[in-house]
């Protein structure tokens, strides 16, 4: 008879062992798939949208649209006309942001010195300071709105990269972005500088995020023309898109393009009798959707 310290127990524990790992697994195994297939998804609507986007400034450049993910590969990654307009229309747009929001930064800096020489018992260095707050928060106001403007036009290109954009752009639309200017003219009026000096100082960090957002921004376009060919292959079965230009008037010459995700019955199935995915992961996929005219399925 095996005492607690012998073969039995060892067994035992590795039984034990082996069935923690076992359920550890029956529960992080599926997590992973379906976290991993929801992301599939996004990216691949994401690449879509690219797909059919760089249809439309293929479109501009030649006047035609066209059926062939080659030409549209090609003609991102390797037209010269194509390159200087994104140089022209965000490459240097975004480095004049940066100056702009460096500029309004290092202004930001120099209200601490404002903040103390203030005497809240003088109203005109109170309403001086006021005003200031005042013209500064219109500025901000004005490069938040040409910071829109840009992301309407960088959306349109396949690759931009968006979502750093929009960490810097987040900051300039929030309300209380302008409600530490509000809190500095209030906290000075009241004597009670140590608060003024505190929310001035993440307006400070805010302008540094956004400048580094934004910088961070300006180096990664050239992804635009080096990831041309990522856009054009779905991320869950690396197939290609679809796409179509179909004639919608034939009097008028009107047509629109089609992007549609590859996935099909063949695919569904082939996860479906797939054991660790299908029974094991607990994994389903379904087709991503399609854009038609600019009609996208998924927000339908």
């Amino acid at each position: 008879m095996s005492d607690r310290y012998g073969k039995g127990s060892i067994i035992f524990k590795l039984l034990i062992v082996i069935l923690l790992a076992a359920l550890g697994g029956s529960i992080y195994y599926p997590k992973t798939l379906w976290e991993e297939e929801a992301k599939n998804v996004e990216r691949s609507r994401q690449n879509m949208e690219s797909v059919y986007n760089a249809n439309l400034l293929y479109q501009r450049a030649t006047g035609e649209f066209t059926d062939s993910l080659d030409l549209l590969i090609n003609f991102v990654r390797d037209d010269s006309a194509y390159h200087a307009f994104v140089d022209s229309a965000l490459t240097k747009a975004l480095a004049h942001f940066v100056q702009s929001f460096d500029s309004m930064g290092q202004e930001q800096r120099q209200f601490d010195e404002l903040i103390d020489s203030i005497d809240p018992a003088d109203s005109l260095q109170v309403d001086s300071l006021a005003r200031r707050i005042s013209n500064v928060t219109r500025e901000a106001r004005f490069w938040r709105d040409k910071l829109e403007v840009l992301r309407e036009e960088m959306k349109l290109h396949p690759s931009a990269p968006l979502t750093i954009f929009d960490t810097g752009l987040e900051i300039v639309e929030r309300k209380d972005f302008y409600h530490e200017y509000k809190r500095i003219q209030n906290m000075v009026e009241q004597g009670q500088k140590k608060e003024a000096h505190e929310a001035n100082g993440r307006l400070v960090e805010n302008y540094s995020k956004i400048s580094a957002s934004l910088m961070e921004c300006q180096s990664l376009m050239p992804d635009i023309f080096s990831n041309a060919e990522k856009m054009t292959k779905c991320p869950t079965t690396q197939k290609e898109y679809i796409l179509k230009v179909a004639l919608i008037d034939s009097g008028l010459s009107i047509v629109e393009v089609i992007v549609e995700s590859p996935i099909d019955s063949t695919d569904i199935t082939g996860v479906d009798n797939d054991f660790l995915l299908s029974t094991i992961g607990a994994l389903t996929i379904e087709n991503h959707g399609k854009i038609k005219g600019g009609e996208k399925s998924w927000e339908n």
